[in-house]
């Protein structure tokens, strides 16, 4: 990196300049301007010669609060404007006489017919924070605020929710005699309480849904034990620089212990396993292991995941400004990324042709190579509007238009393709902004929920015809007061922890780590050191997760090509399969005939394998996935129309769903044909309910920044 410090009246710059290929030309540039006070006014980045990218454009009042900020626009040169920009959309900020802020102006006048304004009043020992919805008169949740209460400490003590202007519902916060935070009370009287040692560290945790859990630390303050209500512990040790060495269940340590070793990788090539010193070198658990080198700015170069047997090498490549540009899979692909001057991804080769983004930095259009293409659109307050995924031959697959409230919660969706079931809804929402109503055009949803945000019913106007018709929901009986019993006539049951262990005749099992381990006898899921898993067996169908985008099932690997953390596109490869699963009749190959030679214990892998692979070779090669505004997939393309499906809000599919499109498909997530859910990665959404089905691990304990934090 090379630096120029360029000081001047009454902006001065910062420039920064980088290289892309070592040796190479300075190509990457960023600029810094900042004023008399140190304050940063604006970061213009170079885009190509001629064109910048100018973001965080600030006008400060004379206290150094932000009074102005802009939304980014394009430039010509890299001169810092010390001028306001004309024609630029900007949110205002107000302050009261302490500086407090006390509201915000949002540049949208145009959009709702006057502009939106966000209010803050502050009362003794209270403060009442008004959204663009609550402080609108005409809106249907006016004078809904949120009120905050603290003691004479400073300290929060309870939130008050309102549902209508002369209701409202409270969750109280507690505190001990030391000041530190005890646990809350809910507008339900349930009760988390957390008590501490002499330190301050939480030793104990009495939670309405988990039930208790215990904390031990060594002398260190590491967390060497954890012990949830099932009696279930995980168990850890640590070394002398307080990294992890070991994780095991105590009542099975050969059977569930998990080894990292750091700064070496025995058995491992110093040419591959390199620049180990201060990075974890080896992980090796029960049935698995991993295997790691870098590079000597700590950039992973190489993985290599045994399972099954076999190692699944993945290598990255990356240029001088730390981009990763290529990714070579096991199943023997590389993937190669291009970037422009600001480092925005333009293209994935064979994949994405050409990404282009719009004044204000957001993506415009992105054309694939099987000649889709999505384009994208945004309100004046940079809010997705429109969103159209065109054929090859310019036809609407998908064409959504967005209509927001002020808050910018959903009201409707207008869809005006032609192609499979339409996404087009209106929304209902309460002044808690829960979903009461969804009308679709083949049937319309209701939604009922308590104080506590429990789902009292969901219901359908096609009635059983729906997948999303439901009934009532029951709560309370042996489980937690946010964990559903019943839906109609499925019973559903709890362990001591508020893991879901039965659903109707479904009996679902969990590991020491609160990891979903079997369903019944139809499915067994393995993790390696952490919530991912690495494998499934499903009614006999075995797939292998040795990387985060690939996924081997049945021998056959199917390679996800993201954007982001989005997947836009899948190969589907039979090149792992020998490797995988016996070639019997030896033709280079898995098909029936090694099935007719195998042995039982061997026979239904190698029919699924064969199935699948003559899936494979009728379909294509590549398939393109497109989204809607959720991530979810919901259109399959190799250049015509692969499949197309819409969900209900609850992540079920709609009726009219045609042909087929991915495993992955609600928010982009994998849904599990033999529990009924979608596996998220750190919990699974209950498609039966549209709850979760274990308490989340994000809440086990309290603290300051995930107090009032949503999904508590």
């Amino acid at each position: 990196e090379v630096y120029v410090y360029a000081l001047a009246s009454p902006v001065s710059q910062v420039v920064v300049r980088r290289r892309s290929v070592a040796g190479g030309q300075l190509d990457l540039e960023i600029v810094k301007c900042l004023d008399g006070r140190g304050r940063d006014i604006q970061t213009r980045t170079r885009l190509a010669r001629g064109s910048y990218q100018v973001s965080g454009f600030t006008l400060y009042d004379t206290r150094s609060a932000p009074k102005r900020v802009y939304q980014p626009y394009l430039a010509d040169s890299g001169d810092c404007d010390d001028a306001l920009p004309e024609g630029v959309l900007f949110q205002q900020y107000r302050y009261d006489g302490l500086d407090r802020p006390i509201g915000m102006i949002e540049p949208d006048a145009d959009l709702y017919g006057d502009a939106t304004v966000t209010r803050t009043e502050f009362a003794p020992l209270r403060t009442l924070t008004f959204d663009g919805e609550d402080a609108d008169p005409a809106s249907p949740h006016a004078d809904t605020p949120t009120v905050t209460h603290v003691d004479g400490l400073g300290r929060l003590v309870a939130v008050d929710r309102y549902l209508a202007p002369d209701a409202f519902e409270t969750t109280a916060l507690t505190y001990d005699t030391l000041g530190r935070l005890r646990g809350y009370r809910d507008a339900a009287g349930n009760e988390k309480v957390q008590t501490y040692d002499l330190i301050d560290r939480t030793v104990r945790v009495d939670d309405p849904n988990s039930g208790v859990t215990t904390f031990e630390y060594d002398d260190a303050g590491n967390l060497v034990a954890r012990t949830d209500a099932r009696g279930e512990t995980v168990a850890q040790a640590f070394d002398g620089q307080d990294r992890i060495l070991e994780r095991w269940d105590p009542a099975d340590r050969e059977g569930s212990l998990v080894h990292w070793q750091h700064d070496v990788a025995p058995g491992c090539e110093a040419a591959v396993c390199t620049n180990l010193e201060g990075e974890v070198g080896v992980i090796e658990w029960p049935g698995g292991s991993e295997r790691f080198g870098y590079d000597a700015r700590g950039r992973s170069l190489y993985v290599g995941r045994t399972l099954d047997g076999f190692e699944f090498v993945t290598t990255a490549a990356y240029d001088n400004a730390d981009r990763l540009v290529a990714t070579t899979y096991p199943d023997g692909r590389t993937i190669e990324r291009s970037y422009d001057d600001a480092s925005r991804l333009v293209g994935i080769d064979g994949v994405l042709t050409a990404m282009t983004y719009d004044a204000r930095n957001l993506p415009a259009t992105a054309v694939r190579s099987d000649g889709s293409e999505t384009r994208w659109a945004y309100d004046v307050r940079m809010r997705l509007a429109e969103m159209e995924t065109l054929g090859v031959d310019r036809s609407a697959l998908q064409a959504y238009g967005y209509q927001r409230d002020r808050a910018g919660h959903l009201d409707a969706i207008a869809d005006t393709s032609a192609v499979g079931p339409s996404a087009g809804a209106l929304f209902t929402l309460d002044a808690w902004y829960r979903t009461t109503e969804v009308a679709f055009d083949d049937e319309t949803l209701t939604w009922g929920f308590d104080a506590i945000d429990n789902v009292t019913a969901q219901r359908s106007s096609a009635g059983a015809a729906s997948a999303a018709h439901r009934g009532a929901f029951a709560y309370g009986q042996d489980a937690g007061p946010n964990a559903v019993t019943g839906v109609g006539d499925t019973a559903l049951t709890y362990d001591a922890a508020g893991y879901q262990t039965g659903r109707g005749a479904v009996e679902l099992a969990w590991d020491y780590q609160g990891r979903l381990r079997s369903v019944g006898d139809r499915a067994v899921f393995e993790y390696g050191p952490a919530e991912l898993r690495t494998a499934k067996t499903e009614d006999g169908s075995r797939t292998l997760y040795p990387q985060a985008d690939l996924d081997v099932r049945d021998g056959i690997s199917t390679l996800y090509v993201r954007s982001g953390r989005t997947r836009i596109a899948r190969f589907e490869s039979d090149a792992l399969a020998t490797a995988l699963l016996p070639d019997l009749n030896e033709d280079e190959r898995i098909d029936a005939g090694d099935a007719v030679l195998a042995a039982a214990d061997e026979r239904g892998a190698l029919l699924w394998s064969s199935a699948r692979r003559l899936l494979m070779e009728t379909g294509p090669e590549l398939t393109h996935l497109h989204h809607d505004h959720l991530g979810s997939v919901t259109v399959a393309t190799d250049g015509e129309v692969l499949g197309k499906r819409q969900f209900h809000p609850n992540g079920t599919v709609r009726a009219g769903a045609v042909g087929d499109v991915d495993v992955y498909g609600f928010t982009g997530q994998e849904a599990d044909a033999t529990t009924g859910m979608v596996r998220f990665q750190f919990r699974y959404l209950d498609l039966l309910t549209g709850r979760w089905a274990s308490a989340d691990p994000a809440f086990a304990t309290l603290s300051g920044g995930n107090v009032g934090a949503w999904g508590e």
